[in-house]
């Protein structure tokens, strides 16, 4: 195998971390012991810039080539995200019902029917008495609980690795 870029990220199956390489982990480096390494990286995954650098962290992540959207060392995205009714695709569900007279003051076992004549179904006109009745709780709340979606794609864990010491990369 040829020697490395200094800073070259490469993928490893072996379980533990090669002599001469680090975890792509976030751990911060001393800058006096790895002055190659920062003078490619400086402090894009962070660091104090004067006497720490931090590796690029990839645990949990992918990379991503950059662009003007995706900038260079800058982390995005999340893990999972909580739906909104705006990222519900529009959409209507059946109702069952009958045109029987209704006879039955609950909604469990039962079906929505034709109100019987003397019974208003909506409000009176203003100034009017009501007649209505409240509908039980469970028939007409909200669902849902809130949690998060779970938005990571399939994937095996590996170690990533990047090359502490190697060949300085020329610039092309």
């Amino acid at each position: 195998m040829m020697d490395p870029y200094i800073g070259e990220l490469r993928i490893f199956p072996y379980g533990f971390v090669p002599k001469g390489w680090a975890a792509c982990d976030g751990t911060l480096l001393p800058i006096n012991t790895n002055q190659a390494l920062f003078a490619l990286l400086g402090v894009q995954f962070g660091g104090n810039g004067s006497t720490t650098f931090a590796l690029p962290d990839l645990r949990g992540r992918v990379p991503m080539h950059v662009s003007q959207k995706y900038q260079q060392g800058k982390p995005g995205g999340a893990a999972g995200s909580t739906l909104v009714l705006a990222n519900v695709p529009a959409h209507n569900h059946s109702l069952i019902a009958n045109t029987s007279t209704a006879d039955k003051p609950t909604p469990v076992g039962n079906m929505l029917a034709t109100t019987p004549a003397a019974v208003p179904l909506y409000a009176p006109a203003p100034g009017q008495a009501s007649q209505l009745s409240a509908m039980a709780g469970p028939a007409i709340s909200s669902t849902g609980a809130s949690t998060p979606v779970n938005n990571i794609q399939p994937f095996t864990g590996l170690d990533v690795c990047i090359a502490l010491v190697g060949i300085y990369p020329p610039r092309g």
